[in-house]
């Protein structure tokens, strides 16, 4: 199978090293099964923008302000994660033969821009606005880009230009440029844009794409990589050693919605906008906001542990096979009992190659891989966790089982599926929602009339100590506990019948101490699986979940029923 290819474009500066890096040494993106060819935009986010719109580009590195600016404006393209998480220091920058020495000499002076709608354009209301001036009375150039700048400011046609502060260093050291004065974005400053298109239908592959850079970068040692960026963009070494410094790398599916919301408070503000988008859709479904994330303790860690466990086998790349995986155990099964509770699963809702299930909260993908091996049904899952949902992707495909189950990340009540799924199961997933309501309305549209389901999940068989309760909340993201009973009148209340609860107490209670005696017993091959550190957080973890089953008033349930025919 031939590898997807993505056209990307970016600006032909320092913050896309790893970009031209990759493309010019013809480097394949680790763990990954994606390409893609590299076009450089002078004329920055604005050029960057119309190549969207047109289709020439997949995937653009774009400024945040720019690329929210277009997209609040009708461009169809959607934002799919973080790639610069700091700051963007932009320079304030007239010609070293111009009269003026300072920022506050430069109002009502003629301003050059790349393009409208561009970064220079955007930063230039910007900075008026921190300097108080009346932005109604800005006065533009348009010039196409840097060097269409360097034209403009040195035949005077304009007298100022904004562009990013290490770019036009040796501008300035080479005596054509002068700065006298800086102006921060208030906000992170890249963001990777897809074009809508893009982002439905190549889901997967996008997050492929985001992780093979962000390994790229991971990987190169930093002396490395101020030596590539020194010598490719022709800067001095103690420069970009300075630059680097300032600069926080991401390249991730994650956003913040706040910072979004700042971005188009400020562009309304400065009459930039006349409209604003809610910061979801200003996303693709999949780039998950920061505010959204679970407990990094349980989550953050298991990636690695993964590539390590399977490195330890032997099998760090090529093809594996299904007992592999399960033999990472709660590595691959994050639910209770592993394999043994996907296989009652299956025959318990008769699954077979007839049926479309969907997979809420699949993890890195062992229940959907257990239920399509056993059965031959087809399942998507959805994951919150980006990372999480790309692993889950490529240790699909390495077992083989990618033409039967396939995944997708964010959080599913972003999906608008109507009678789409045959069943629906959720294993130890919706203890971590706050309002079970929309999620099982969801669930309900989201099925077949006569659409069966399958849960299990943590049930109060009498009240919560308050330290119980800060256990669940804090070390477990349990944030909704409630009775079984009231679990089934939630379930009735969104129009399920025929519904059987099972108490799964006593075998969890048994399996989770019986976990962690495993794991403390076996504690040398677990620390030289995980580190010292991680292992003792681990243990912690399954002494916590422990107690709290032996405690007496946490339970587990198993819960079946049907949307009615």
């Amino acid at each position: 199978m031939s590898k997807a290819h993505f056209k990307v474009g970016g600006v032909p500066e320092h913050f896309n090293y790893p970009w031209y890096h990759a493309a010019e040494h013809d480097l394949s993106l680790a763990r990954t099964d994606v390409s893609f060819s590299w076009r450089s935009f002078p004329g920055g986010t604005g050029a960057m923008c119309e190549a969207l719109r047109k289709g020439e580009v997949d995937v653009a590195i774009m400024l945040t302000e720019g690329a929210v600016a277009d997209i609040v404006k009708g461009n169809p393209s959607r934002i799919i994660g973080t790639y610069v998480n700091s700051p963007l220091v932009w320079g304030v920058h007239v010609s070293a033969k111009s009269p003026f020495q300072s920022v506050e000499e430069l109002e009502d002076q003629k301003i050059a821009i790349s393009r409208y709608q561009s970064g220079s354009h955007l930063m230039a209301f910007v900075h008026a606005q921190q300097q108080g001036w009346d932005t109604r009375e800005l006065d533009f150039e348009l010039v196409g880009g840097l060097e269409g700048a360097r034209e403009a400011l040195g035949e005077d046609r304009a007298q100022v230009f904004l562009w990013e502060k290490f770019t036009t260093k040796p501008i300035v050291d080479h005596g054509e440029f002068r700065r006298v004065g800086e102006c921060l974005t208030p906000w992170p400053c890249f963001v990777v844009v897809a074009r809508e298109e893009v982002c439905e239908t190549r889901q997967a592959e996008l997050l492929e794409l985001l992780y093979g850079i962000r390994q790229l970068m991971d990987t190169m040692e930093a002396s490395q990589k101020i030596d590539y960026i020194s010598q490719r963009f022709e800067q001095q070494r103690a420069d970009v050693e300075e630059w680097f410094s300032q600069t926080e790398w991401y390249c991730a599916p994650t956003i913040s919605a706040a910072e979004l919301d700042k971005v188009q408070d400020t562009l309304q503000a400065l009459s930039i906008l006349d409209t604003r988008k809610p910061a979801r859709d200003l996303c693709a479904p999949f780039c998950v906001f920061a505010e959204q994330g679970l407990s990094g303790s349980m989550y953050s860690w298991r990636v690695h542990s993964v590539y390590k466990a399977l490195e330890q086998q032997g099998k760090s790349e090529g093809p594996l096979e299904l007992k592999d995986l399960l033999a990472l155990g709660h590595l691959d099964q994050y639910h209770y009992l592993g394999a043994d509770a996907c296989y009652e699963l299956a025959d318990t809702l008769s699954l077979n190659e007839e049926h479309h299930v969907y997979d809420i909260g699949s993890g890195v993908g062992g229940t959907a891989r257990v239920l399509a091996d056993c059965s031959g049904c087809q399942v998507t899952g959805v994951e919150l966790q980006p990372e999480l949902c790309r692993l889950s992707t490529e240790l699909t495909r390495r077992v083989g089982l990618a033409d039967r189950v396939d995944f997708r990340a964010g959080d599913f009540l972003d999906y608008d599926w109507d009678e789409v799924f045959d069943d629906f199961v959720s294993l130890l997933v919706f203890l971590h929602l706050p309002d079970r309501k929309p999620v099982l309305d969801h669930c309900f549209r989201a099925l077949k009339p006569g659409g069966q389901f399958f849960i299990e999940d943590f049930v109060a068989l009498n009240p919560f100590s308050a330290a119980e309760d800060r256990l669940l909340r804090d070390q477990v993201s349990a944030v909704h506990v409630s009775s079984a009973a009231q679990y089934q009148k939630d379930l009735e209340a969104a129009g399920f019948t025929g519904i059987k609860l099972q108490d799964m107490s006593e075998a969890w209670r048994a399996w989770t101490q019986q976990r962690h005696d495993a794991f403390q017993t076996e504690a040398p091959k677990h620390r030289a699986l995980f580190g010292d550190q991680l292992y003792e957080k681990r243990l912690s973890f399954y002494k916590v979940i422990a107690g709290l089953f032996a405690g007496g008033n946490l339970g587990g349930v198993r819960i079946t029923g049907r949307k009615p025919a």
